[in-house]
């Protein structure tokens, strides 16, 4: 691998979801973008956006790979994203690389109809500029053409790939814009014991008068018992434990609830205190992860999906 493709990586986006909760990435060993082939992209002439259509639904199913809300996706796009992530992926099992494909895909086409409904369009200009700069990172024209060829696309294949992840990333930032500035957030701490019963017992002791932290270090099992069961500030989206955090913010300050069940057990948690405080970066990209991988999720279970392999 020479430098300027070295350095071409270093700016490619992963239109995946998988990668994309990584925001940008790069790899090695011949690495391209996992990108999805079949958006139906509308492009107008000059500076004009680019607004991305579902293609009318197809009679003939034979060749297609899968419906999303009526948007086809083709077995065609389907095995060309395939053969691209076999050569950059460390998934062995055929079976499950060709899951990820198909899984990959269909969040594409979830992304792309939800950028629709948010009126959210990319503009010819901005994936010119992207091409632009890619060229002069390949060394000119020739290298350019030279890499495109030896990772699978044509000019017309990139340039949508290059659409689906701007268009990508302004659905993520709409979707995280709430993350801007000071965030909600909640200081609360808990007990956590391994049986419900063993959570009533001590509800009830908090009810005669019992101290909250001392129990926290008597009875709790969880790793913050001696700091008192103290949870410290967290954002909604800040818990792995996202019903434990729905309980936190549902309280006024100085309330308890509980038992609230979790894979670890269950909680009696109180809430102290409520504040619009900042996050550093790295906690802010965690939870522009987290928020949108929920929304996307929801654009899942919500979605008409039918699957033809």
């Amino acid at each position: 691998m020479n430098r300027s493709e070295l350095a071409l990586k270093k700016v490619l986006f992963y239109s995946s979801v998988l990668f994309i909760l990584i925001l940008t990435a790069c790899g090695g060993g011949g690495d391209t973008p996992a990108a999805n082939d079949d958006a139906a992209l509308s492009n107008t002439s000059g500076g004009g956006n680019v607004a991305v259509q579902s293609a009318p639904p197809q009679t003939d199913n034979a060749d297609l790979v899968a419906l999303v809300n009526g948007e086809p996706i083709t077995r065609q796009a389907f095995d060309r994203a395939l053969a691209r992530m076999q050569t950059e992926s460390a998934i062995t099992d055929p079976a499950a690389m060709e899951r990820v494909v198909m899984d990959m895909l269909i969040e594409q086409a979830l992304i792309r109809q939800a950028a629709q409904e948010l009126n959210i369009t990319i503009s010819q200009d901005d994936i010119d500029a992207e091409i632009q700069g890619l060229i002069e990172m390949a060394g000119g024209e020739a290298g350019w053409q030279e890499w495109l060829a030896v990772n699978m696309y044509t000019e017309d294949e990139y340039r949508e790939a290059i659409a689906n992840s701007l268009l990508t990333q302004r659905v993520i930032d709409a979707i995280t814009d709430d993350l801007s500035g000071d965030v909600p957030q909640v200081h609360a701490r808990h007990i956590l014991l391994p049986t419900e019963a063993d959570a009533v017992d001590v509800e009830q002791l908090l009810q005669n008068g019992g101290d909250f932290a001392q129990l926290a270090m008597t009875y709790s099992v969880a790793a913050d018992a001696q700091l008192g069961g103290d949870l410290g500030w967290f954002t909604r989206q800040g818990l792995l434990e996202t019903s434990l955090a729905d309980v936190a913010f549902s309280l006024q300050p100085n309330e308890i609830a509980g038992p609230v069940a979790t894979r670890l057990g269950y909680h009696i948690v109180q809430t102290l205190e409520y504040a619009e405080r900042p996050i550093s970066e790295e906690d802010r990209a965690v939870l522009a992860q987290i928020e949108f991988e929920n929304w996307l999720q929801t654009l899942r279970e919500r979605a008409t999906i039918e699957r033809y392999r």
